[in-house]
């Protein structure tokens, strides 16, 4: 199985890969993803939403959720969202745990409080190890070494990229790159 996980950065716009997503077995998507006007550049399958444990995370319906509990000061909040997404989503639901996450956040060198892993860099480690091999495209933080901030494909600006160090979380991506394990579309 193909499996392909879908940024929300500007970079995915203009690109027309909307059937070439489409083809992947698996298409995951993260957090507010947006699809409807974007088609073309992002196709509209989704078998995969990988999402926060937040309440901020708009539900989805008839697809499998996988939801990250972050390391952030309402981590014991996400634990309560979590529970409440296995009741709704049952055996379409799966939990990726904080100590997991922390994991995570210790591979790639984040320094804690002051930064925390993007629900998109928790993904990329999570998936590529699920699937074997995973595509990404829409990561804009590996084509420009100075964001600071991550703005979406669809123009809302993000809340909480001051605790994201994206050249830590570019560096990490891109040695899975040179592993082979991700492929950049």
């Amino acid at each position: 199985m193909n499996s392909i996980l879908i940024g929300n950065g500007k970079s995915i716009l203009g690109r027309s890969l909307g059937s070439k997503i489409d083809d992947f077995d698996n298409v995951i998507r993260l957090n507010n993803f947006k699809i409807k006007g974007f088609e073309d550049d992002l196709g509209k399958k989704t078998t995969i939403h990988a999402r926060r444990c937040c309440d901020d995370v708009e539900n989805t319906e008839g697809i499998n959720v996988v939801g990250f509990i972050t390391y952030c000061t309402i981590s014991n909040g996400m634990r309560i969202v979590s529970d409440t997404l296995r009741e709704n989503y049952g055996s379409k639901y799966e939990e990726v745990s904080l100590r997991r996450c922390m994991e995570i956040h210790d591979k790639i060198g984040l320094e804690y409080p002051e930064e925390r892993a993007s629900v998109g860099v928790l993904a990329v480690e999570f998936f590529w190890r699920k699937f074997g091999v995973l595509s990404i495209t829409g990561f804009d933080l590996l084509y420009d070494k100075n964001v600071k901030k991550m703005e979406k494909y669809w123009g809302d600006k993000p809340v909480d990229s001051n605790y994201h160090n994206f050249w830590k979380e570019a560096r990490y991506i891109k040695g899975l790159v040179s592993l082979g394990v991700v492929n950049i579309v």
